[in-house]
């Protein structure tokens, strides 16, 4: 029996008739006592098939042991009428998998515990009032009888549910804001949990791919009939450059009985290619390119004594993702069926039916967990490719990308550099700042935002940053830096290098942060005053902001003293209505090893579910940042991406990690994002933390060979 809440239409309950892919968000309970929660988010690795299962079984009254988790199909209404249905769509980005679904999902829960009950108390003929749920069951208090969910789908599916159901008080609740193993462990740890390589279809073939190393550059040659001899070797297969996304260069893929075979057919094919748009092209040219987008907007005129005038750069970052890029599908007449590990799965839909030219009802995805992403899988050039294959060959494809293919292929974080002048009073507080910043677009490369490229406008580059512009200031879950300073302004401009950047973690809100964070750590030393009492009076009318910093300051012992050669440096970040600040503890020796001691993160994200998985999302990020700040890059040589895998690009190891302390704000808050909320804070206050101990500035990301002493 299904049970289910629709939100873009009059809330319904399922019938035995209806059928499962018409219901917006839906639960199913078998007479068993079973109760499968089918997700709308994608499982990536952030722990939001637990969440989800947790906020619906705590309003639902569900025992925790009764409750399993399936991803659900591409369903329009999915995403009707919610207020981030346009950036969200059905998946999981942006961190917004808990503050896009968390009314949603109590609603369903509260909804069916309310039209359980009433089908208790019309089988026993006894007033509702006089029932409760618990443990996945309903209980008649006077009498103590009992019936399970499972005795009472039936004839509870047949009951209208309520228009506006009760929500349980946060003082009653049993699991939400509590550490419960997630869902998915044990599978992980057994090997039953399928990925998308993990996927097997009889008769399928499997598919290796060589794509121009320069960006839409074109296949010259190939030998085709080298490849041919291969043992296990069944066709080979051209493909045409594509002018968005990610991966856009054009290539041949092998298709083989076995993976191994397609890759030494490959081999044998020698694939020659020519031309691409950055032939030729190579970092020193990107950073005279950033340089002249700077200097053609042009700097502020300075009129106070004390002032800051200084340009901050990061370089390239690919994801670098555990699970390389793969798809796999197979296209008949009268059907398509694509496992998409992708972050948008209602995209992949779309891909599908305009390259097959099937109906919407012919055409199925399914959703296997994602190995990582970081943004990196809504690059949706991968699944195009493959299922273009599929069309042509009528047999499952499954295609996946080498390492080398993946990394090079992009996209990438952008590269992109910043100057920042401020002028502050005799208090030693900014009384005008100037902030400006030269990037490639991330909205041109995605369909829903690239006609905002077209007017210099990208709001995926301008989160965190500080200023007058409006995108800046938009009221949306703290878009910008909390920092208050008046006669603020920015300015930005868009940089073609013809190289595709997109989404990484925290996206523009990971640079902005380590430039503004940088900045204002330069006036507080300029002006003589402490870097954490700076940064409180520019909080003095943000509560929340200011109890965090209060937090850490005591959390990271924050002015006392530590051993010679060591620093603390401080930093404040904000993401999806989430707050960190973060402390971070290094040393350099007398060569000028760098080594990180410890991080302290204070975080507010409002009510949050399970703060075990909070813990690891911010731990994971703050890692990320580590790796990124100290370490990973990606340059360009002859219009080629030079790093192609983890020996050329380099992440930290595991020795490199330092002692983490992560620091949870209780709140009564609406659920603010956590994915990426760890990250942005990082680079500053390890870089700031470094000037605290010898005194040199980093304004240049990554950290690399830099000298420290």
């Amino acid at each position: 029996v299904l049970v289910g809440c629709s939100f873009s239409t009059q809330p319904t309950l399922s019938s035995t008739t209806q059928k499962e892919e018409h219901l917006g968000l839906w639960v199913k309970i078998s007479s068993d006592n079973q109760i499968i929660l089918t997700v709308p988010g994608v499982e990536m690795g952030q722990g939001i098939h637990t969440a989800h299962a947790m906020i619906l079984a705590e309003e639902m009254e569900a025992k925790w042991g009764d409750i399993s988790v399936v991803h659900a199909p591409v369903n329009p209404e999915f995403v009707a009428d919610m207020p981030y249905g346009f950036v969200l769509g059905q998946g999981s980005t942006g961190s917004m998998s808990i503050v896009a679904w968390w009314d949603k999902l109590r609603f369903v829960g509260a909804g069916c515990r309310d039209i359980l009950i009433k089908a208790a108390s019309e089988e026993w003929q006894v007033p509702s009032k006089e029932c409760k749920a618990k443990n996945s069951k309903v209980i008649h208090v006077p009498s103590n009888k009992e019936l399970s969910y499972g005795q009472l789908a039936t004839k509870a599916s047949q009951i209208d549910p309520p228009s506006d159901p009760q929500f349980k008080s946060k003082l009653d609740y049993k699991l939400v804001g509590k550490s419960i193993p997630r869902v998915d462990i044990p599978s992980k740890i057994n090997g039953s949990l399928k990925f998308g390589t993990d996927v097997r279809i009889p008769g399928m073939l499997y598919g290796a791919i060589s794509q121009s190393p320069i960006f839409n550059g074109k296949v010259k040659s190939f030998d085709e009939a080298a490849a041919m001899k291969i043992k296990g070797v069944e066709n080979v297969i051209q493909v045409e450059s594509m002018e968005d996304g990610g991966t856009p260069g054009a290539g041949v893929v092998v298709l083989a009985d076995s993976t191994w075979h397609a890759i030494k057919g490959l081999e044998a094919l020698k694939v020659q290619f020519e031309g691409g748009k950055i032939l030729g092209f190579n970092s020193k040219k990107i950073e005279e390119e950033l340089d002249a987008t700077l200097n053609d907007i042009g700097k502020s005129e300075i009129t106070e004594k004390v002032y800051l005038d200084e340009e901050y750069s990061v370089q390239f970052l690919s994801h670098a993702c555990i699970e390389p890029l793969n798809c796999t599908a197979i296209v008949k007449d009268d059907i398509c069926e694509v496992w998409a590990p992708a972050q948008g799965i209602n995209r992949v839909k779309e891909i599908a039916i305009d390259i097959t030219g099937l109906d919407e009802e012919k055409v199925i995805v399914h959703t296997p967990h994602i190995g990582g992403s970081f943004g990196r899988k809504q690059d949706f050039n991968y699944f195009e490719i493959t299922l273009k294959i599929a069309t042509k060959v009528r047999k499952p494809v499954q295609l996946v990308w080498s390492r080398e293919q993946d990394m090079r292929g992009g996209f990438f974080r952008p590269v992109n550099k910043s100057r920042i002048q401020v002028e502050m009073g005799d208090d030693g507080m900014p009384i005008k700042w100037n902030k400006q910043l030269a990037v490639p677009s991330i909205a041109a490369n995605f369909r829903e935002l690239s006609p905002l490229a077209i007017f210099d406008f990208d709001p995926p580059n301008i989160g965190g940053t500080v200023g007058d512009h409006f995108a800046a200031q938009m009221d949306y879950h703290d878009f910008s830096h909390p920092y208050e300073i008046p006669n603020a302004d920015f300015e930005y401009s868009n940089v073609d290098l013809g190289i595709p950047v997109g989404p990484w973690r925290a996206v523009g809100h990971v640079h902005n942060t380590f430039y503004v964070e940088s900045a204002i750590d330069e006036i507080a030393h300029k002006v003589n005053q402490d870097p954490l009492d700076y940064r409180l009076k520019l909080l003095a009318n943000k509560p929340r902001h200011t109890k965090v910093m209060q937090l850490l300051a005591k959390k990271a012992s924050w002015g006392k003293g530590i051993p010679k050669n060591h620093g603390r440096g401080i930093a404040m970040g904000v993401y999806m209505s989430g707050i960190a600040a973060q402390a971070i503890e290094i040393s350099v020796n007398n060569r000028g090893k760098l080594k990180v001691e410890r991080v302290d993160c204070v975080i507010d994200c409002g009510r949050y579910v399970n703060p075990n998985i909070i813990k690891s999302q911010v731990e994971g990020g703050i890692i990320m940042g580590l790796s990124s700040t100290i370490s990973e890059k990606i340059t360009v040589e002859k219009g080629q991406v030079v790093q192609g895998n983890f020996d050329e690009y380099k992440i930290i190891r595991m020795k490199d990690i330092p002692e983490i302390n992560i620091h949870l704000i209780e709140s009564n808050e609406k659920p603010g994002g956590i994915g990426e909320t760890g990250n942005p804070p990082v680079a500053p206050a390890l870089t700031n933390a470094i000037f605290a101990a010898t005194g040199k500035r980093i304004r240049r990301l990554p950290i690399g060979k830099q000298k420290l002493v």
